[in-house]
């Protein structure tokens, strides 16, 4: 009797002291005092993985001036300091990177331009100071430029190259990982790319780049005529549904969301004033306008002189064309789908990502009923 006693007392004191037992292991072995870890899967995020790098070599880089203006201060000061964390080589070091055969250390302070010869291969990471100018065919894995980046023809990019101001590829690139500027990222016909980023992301050379957005056929916006569906849609929540296919006449407004079960066509200079989601084909012809976020489930072709105000996101092909924008100087927007076609005189402004297949085209000439 007493001893079925005793083991119900301890099960009973084993159930209550399951709950505290992590508690415990975490006063023992201290994890608090450990550094914290992160995912395989956000550390993969390319951009945020450069953007931190650079920080954080301007940080050691600010020290480092700050040594050597300081009183006691000498050249060499500064470049002592910076050696505890990386391999430097600045103006006042009698070290020299070895160009003609691709080597250069995890950090190069200069204030120069850098050229970098034609078909090398930068496979360490590093900052620079100033300007940087690939030759043609080089390879680049992981750079950070306080300056412009030039990347010279066919010049391959394989996790991400970041610049503080502007960043400059030629036709041929083949642009992997995360390719980004602080002011515009310019990138040629010819070029390959998964993630663009920039307060403006150009496409094609000024020869092929109209000056200034292209004409629309909108009508006096404090006045504009108001489109009707005629009882074929009905209230979905704050949105409009559509069983079918919709065409917004030419310079007519729709205000407010829609969702269309089949196709969407915007005509000539029509425009939507809200956000839009399609189950199937989005059209937006010469001079419309979705004033909104734009989701389709098959694909977007945004023509000459439309644009989309926020985000262009497409399940299949998006598709942007000569002097069709997405996104604005004001704001900031994404343009991504599977695939994304970029012509050569269209922009963005933010990112462009394309989850299989980025490419930018020749100009093309679209349909005679565009």
């Amino acid at each position: 009797m007493i001893g079925a006693i005793v083991i119900l007392f301890v099960v009973a004191a084993l159930v209550l002291a399951i709950p505290a037992w992590p508690a415990f292991a975490e006063w023992r072995q201290g994890r608090d005092k450990l550094p914290l870890t992160i995912s395989d899967t956000y550390a993969d995020d390319h951009h945020l993985i450069a953007e931190a790098f650079g920080n954080e070599v301007a940080n050691h880089l600010r020290t480092a001036v700050q040594s050597y203006l300081s009183p006691e201060g000498r050249p060499v000061h500064g470049i002592q300091a910076l050696r505890k964390l990386y391999e430097v080589i600045g103006p006042h070091s009698t070290d020299q990177p070895d160009f003609q055969n691709g080597v250069l250390p995890l950090v190069l302070v200069r204030n120069t331009l850098t050229k970098w010869p034609a078909s090398a291969a930068l496979t360490r990471q590093t900052y620079l100071s100033g300007t940087f100018e690939s030759g043609r065919a080089s390879v680049i894995e992981k750079l950070y430029v306080d300056g412009d980046i030039y990347l010279g023809e066919d010049t391959e990019v394989g996790d991400w190259v970041h610049a503080r101001r502007d960043l400059r590829a030629e036709t041929g690139c083949v642009l992997n990982g995360s390719v980004a500027a602080g002011r515009m990222v310019q990138v040629w016909p010819g070029c390959h790319f998964e993630r663009l980023s920039g307060a403006e992301v150009r496409f094609g050379d000024a020869w092929h780049w109209p000056e200034g957005p292209v004409q629309t056929q909108h009508l006096a916006p404090e006045r504009p005529p108001l489109f009707r569906l005629h009882g074929r849609a009905y209230r979905q929540g704050t949105a409009y549904q559509v069983d079918g296919h919709l065409t917004i006449p030419a310079g007519h407004v729709w205000r407010g969301d829609l969702i269309v079960l089949g196709k969407l066509r915007l005509a000539r200079g029509a425009r939507i004033e809200g956000s839009v989601k399609a189950e199937e084909a989005v059209l937006l012809e010469a001079g419309s306008s979705v004033d909104g976020q734009l989701f389709s489930a098959k694909s977007i072709e945004i023509r000459t002189g439309a644009r989309v105000t926020g985000t262009a996101a497409s399940e299949g092909l998006l598709r942007v064309r000569w002097g069709a924008e997405v996104g604005s100087p004001e704001s900031r927007s994404t343009a991504t789908g599977v695939d994304v076609l970029m012509e050569q005189g269209s922009r963005v402004f933010g990112v462009v990502m394309a989850v299989e297949q980025g490419r930018v085209a020749l100009r093309t000439v679209a349909r005679l009923a565009a």
